[in-house]
């Protein structure tokens, strides 16, 4: 494990939301393997579930970071950064427009189809 990750569970359940909130800005690792990582952790199953409950609170605090800076910055210059710097965090720009438009059309089915494809993805690759 890393010794950063290992430092970070020295402080308990706020250190675990800490590592949800900052997998959102650095995703070093996909969020399911910091799941598992931090599930080999826990104690016991209420460790466990005090482990869950901080993940999914930092994790929605990171997307909501997220969200409020796409909010912020507006429509034309997030797609000006991604049109220009996409590429390094591999999102080419049409593919963020195909994005944009399937978020536009339909919400909830293209955040669940994205999800699960990319969870079905990630776990054949491993």
């Amino acid at each position: 494990m890393s010794s950063a990750i290992i430092a970070m569970l020295g402080f308990g359940v706020t250190g675990v939301t800490c590592l949800a909130v900052a997998e959102k800005f650095v995703p070093i690792m996909p969020s399911y393997i910091l799941l598992m990582v931090l599930g080999m952790a826990a104690s016991d199953g209420s460790g466990l579930a005090a482990m869950v409950v901080a993940t999914t609170v930092g994790s929605t605090i990171g997307s909501v970071c997220w969200y409020g800076l796409g909010r912020a910055l507006g429509s034309r210059l997030v797609e000006a950064l991604v049109a220009g710097y996409g590429r390094l965090i591999l999102l080419p720009f049409p593919l963020y427009q195909r994005l944009v438009g399937r978020y536009r059309r339909n919400q909830f089915w293209a955040t669940f189809h994205r999800d699960n494809f990319r969870a079905s993805a990630d776990m054949a690759f491993l």
